[in-house]
C-alpha cells in the first residue's frame, strides 16, 4: 500500500550576502530564507575549473509536511526523523537536525558544477559516505512565468547505495545559474514505534523552479 501527502508549495528567497575567508579561501555566501523551515546558508568558491561548496548549516528540505511525533522514514535500511534529514542526507551525504545551526565544513569541497559545461562533461561530487557522481546529459528549453532558458541538463548518478531505481535527480542549469532542480525518491518506507517494519509507503517528490531573477 502507498500513502500520499499532500503537496506543499512556498517561496524561497536566496541572495548572496557577504564575502568570507575560511581556510585561506576566499568564499561567498549564499542566503536562503523561506516560509517554511529556518534559514540556511551555504559557502561557495568560483574557481577557473569549476564551482565548489565548502560549508553549509542547516539546508532546508521544502516538500513533506512536518514531522508527526514517532514517525520515521525508512530508506534502503537508513532510518530518518523528517523529511528534512532525507533530503540533506541525498544531497549533502549528511545526517543533520533541522534545529542544528551549526556549520558543516565539508572534509573535502564538493565540486557542484565542473567547467566548462559541456554534454558528457562527468565529475566526482562526493566521495565521503555517499559517492555520488554529476554528468550532463543533454540540453532543455524550460519556460518560466513566459521567459524560455536555455539550459544543460545535470543528473546525479548515486554510486555507493542501491539507489539506480530509487532517486531521480537531475538540475537545469544555464547562464543564469540554477534554473530548476527536481528529486523524485520512490518507495520510502513510514514507520513508527508500533510498526518498526513500515506501516506504508510514499514517494516523495520535490520541486524547485526559480520564479523570479534580479540580475
Amino acid at each position: 500500500m502507498k500513502d500520499m501527502f499532500s503537496d506543499y508549495k512556498f517561496y524561497v528567497n536566496v541572495k548572496v550576502t557577504r564575502k568570507t575567508v575560511l581556510d585561506s579561501i576566499n568564499l561567498f555566501e549564499l542566503f536562503e530564507t523561506n516560509d517554511l523551515f529556518n534559514s540556511s546558508y551555504a559557502y561557495y568558491a568560483n574557481q577557473p575549473n569549476g564551482l565548489y561548496k565548502y560549508a553549509y548549516s542547516n539546508s532546508p528540505s521544502y516538500a513533506l509536511p512536518k514531522r508527526i511525533n514517532s514517525v520515521q522514514l525508512k530508506l534502503d535500511q537508513l532510518s530518518f526523523t523528517n523529511s528534512f534529514e532525507l533530503l540533506n542526507f541525498l544531497k549533502n551525504g549528511i545526517v543533520n537536525s533541522v534545529n542544528n545551526d551549526s556549520v558543516m565544513v565539508f572534509d573535502q569541497p564538493r565540486l557542484v558544477y565542473k567547467y566548462p559545461m559541456t554534454i558528457g562533461s562527468e565529475w566526482n561530487f562526493t566521495s565521503d559516505f555517499l559517492i555520488i557522481d554529476k554528468k550532463i546529459i543533454g540540453h532543455e528549453i524550460i519556460v518560466i512565468n513566459s521567459n524560455s532558458y536555455n539550459c544543460i541538463k545535470i543528473m546525479w548518478d548515486y554510486k555507493s547505495q542501491d539507489f539506480s531505481n530509487t532517486i531521480e535527480y537531475y538540475e537545469w542549469v544555464c547562464e543564469k545559474g540554477l534554473i530548476k532542480s527536481s528529486v523524485t525518491i520512490k518507495d520510502v518506507t513510514i514507520s513508527t514505534i508500533e510498526f518498526p517494519d513500515g506501516f506504508g509507503k510514499v514517494d516523495y517528490k520535490e520541486e524547485n523552479i526559480l520564479t523570479e531573477i534580479n540580475f
